[in-house]
């Protein structure tokens, strides 16, 4: 954890004092368990707690998803997470809902496990133009 944190420090640093990065921590979250609570708590403790947000659906599948975002919300509460910042939105990996209510000078990151990052397209799409998400590495001096 230490390299993490000197690495964020070394490449966030001015942004992160000025509260300018806003995390959002995406997922389904079936249910969230204490692992996504500890990636949460390291997060606010990076960009702090106003600047975390957990977003998820509402969407429910009794195999894959039996969980609805109410009853998702009511985990993370108990895990201690203020419930403000679990947000429901239509598609975690976008998060509108969050994104068009913050103010326009905000730099986005996305915190997603490996397991997520090989599921999502990153890069470039079939037609040139660039994926909705970045990898920081690549992006880091824009």
């Amino acid at each position: 954890m230490k390299f993490i944190e000197e690495l964020i420090e070394a490449v966030y640093g001015d942004l992160i004092s000025n509260s300018k990065i806003v995390a959002i921590y995406p997922g389904r979250f079936q249910p969230p368990g204490p692992h996504h609570k500890k990636t949460y708590e390291w997060l606010a403790s990076q960009f702090g707690k106003n600047n975390v947000f957990i977003a998820t659906t509402n969407e429910v599948d009794p195999v894959t998803s039996p969980l609805s975002f109410d009853e998702k919300k009511a985990i993370w509460k108990k895990h201690g997470i203020d419930g403000n910042n679990v947000v429901q939105v239509k598609s975690p990996y976008r998060s509108d809902e969050i994104i068009k209510k913050l103010p326009a000078d905000r730099v986005i990151v996305f915190a997603l496990g490996a397991k997520d990052s090989d599921r999502i397209s990153i890069g470039t799409k079939k037609n040139g133009e660039p994926t909705y998400l970045q990898r920081f590495d690549d992006n880091k001096d824009k």
